[in-house]
């Protein structure tokens, strides 16, 4: 019994490990192409956190819409994961319940996004990932 318990635990903690990383990258690919996408159109873009999933909006006359296309609809965030996001070195809260179109994290039209740091973990645990800004515009995921 206690070989079977500890197959199912290195099983369940290796499908766990392997959301983490593959949601982190997931997001660390829509950073860059709202990034992308911001500057192409000289639109100011943004990313929208609820409870249990995220989308990118864009403002459009003096109003926050959400994109209809496959690579900025919304996507879900399991409900095993932590998202902590800071920006300018102030909290954000990424576990709201309302469902208002109003970014926490926005690009400017020329693309850039202010400084922000993301931790991505399981709640409880420390986080497993950190996606962070550079100075240079680039978007680099770490693991922790």
């Amino acid at each position: 019994m206690g070989l079977v318990t500890g197959i199912a635990i290195l099983k369940i903690s290796y499908h766990t490990d392997r959301a983490i990383t593959a949601f982190s990258n997931e997001l660390a690919q829509v950073l860059i192409l709202t990034e992308e996408r911001a500057l192409l159109e000289s639109k100011t873009l943004g990313i929208v956190w609820h409870n249990h999933d995220y989308q990118v909006v864009r403002l459009s006359l003096d109003k926050w819409q959400p994109f209809n296309d496959r690579y900025f609809q919304t996507h879900d965030i399991p409900n095993t994961l932590l998202i902590t996001l800071s920006v300018n070195r102030h909290p954000v809260n990424t576990h709201a319940s309302d469902r208002t179109n109003e970014p926490s994290l926005a690009t400017s039209a020329d693309g850039a996004y202010p400084p922000f740091v993301i931790y991505i973990g399981q709640h409880n645990k420390k986080p497993c990932y950190k996606i962070t800004n550079q100075t240079n515009g680039r978007i680099v995921t770490t693991k922790l």
